[in-house]
């Protein structure tokens, strides 16, 4: 699921089983520099609509943090990509598998 994604809609997504053991290993890497800019002060992002009144340190929390920590968002240039993937998400999240999944035999 992607949270606040364009329009500020929350979408679904595919993710290829063929990169689960490089997005562990991902998310472990950036869970440790969390920790670290956490104990020097930083760590935080901003949360959405009133969350960050109602929980003042949620921000700092792992759970919110993102997957691919940037200074900046990546975007489609072109609705009609983001129409793209819409239609292919109506099948549901079982019923599309990733491209790289066939590239690599999964």
């Amino acid at each position: 699921m992607v949270r606040g994604a364009k329009g500020d809609k929350d979408r679904v997504t595919v993710l290829p089983a063929a990169i689960k053991p490089d997005l562990a290993r991902h998310l472990e890497r950036v869970h440790e520099q969390h920790r670290h800019d956490v104990q020097n002060g930083a760590g935080w992002v901003e949360l959405p609509t009133a969350l960050s009144r109602k929980y003042p340190n949620a921000g700092r929390e792992w759970v919110w943090q993102w997957v691919f920590p940037a200074t900046r968002l990546l975007g489609h240039r072109d609705v009609t990509t983001t129409q793209i993937y819409t239609h292919v998400l109506n099948r549901g999240p079982s019923g599309v598998r990733s491209p790289i999944d066939s590239l690599l035999g999964g």
